[in-house]
């Protein structure tokens, strides 16, 4: 029994990690081509962060129920949701903190004046 709900309980942090690492990939691409497109200061256009949280979410949670029989918890589903934006959001934060630190204060600074 306790073999099991380790291999259960390993699952689900893979499965968490995947998705939000996915979604932090998304939300680079998203910033990279605002960035490229000289975009990066419609402050309005991270919305689309959103739109792509919203989208991998439903696709870690849908992907989470079909690998369980399609027997999922209103608590499982929520918790699933919920760790992947933490892993997301946070990584890709750490990733905002190196490039404003370190690639473009010129933008750190620009964002603390307008923010």
């Amino acid at each position: 029994m306790e073999a099991s709900k380790t291999h259960t309980d390993n699952y689900k942090f893979n499965h968490v990690m995947k998705y939000g690492l996915l979604a932090m990939f998304g939300y680079v691409i998203i910033f990279a081509i605002m960035r490229l497109l000289n975009l990066h200061l419609i402050v309005e256009l991270r919305a689309v962060n959103y739109i792509i949280y919203f989208i991998v979410a439903f696709i870690a949670i849908k992907s989470f129920k079909e690998q369980s029989n399609n027997e999922m918890s209103y608590l499982e589903g929520y918790l699933t949701g919920l760790f992947v934006a933490k892993v997301s959001f946070v990584l890709f934060a750490l990733l905002m903190y190196i490039y404003l630190k370190f690639l473009d204060r010129e933008f750190l600074f620009y964002v603390i004046e307008y923010a």
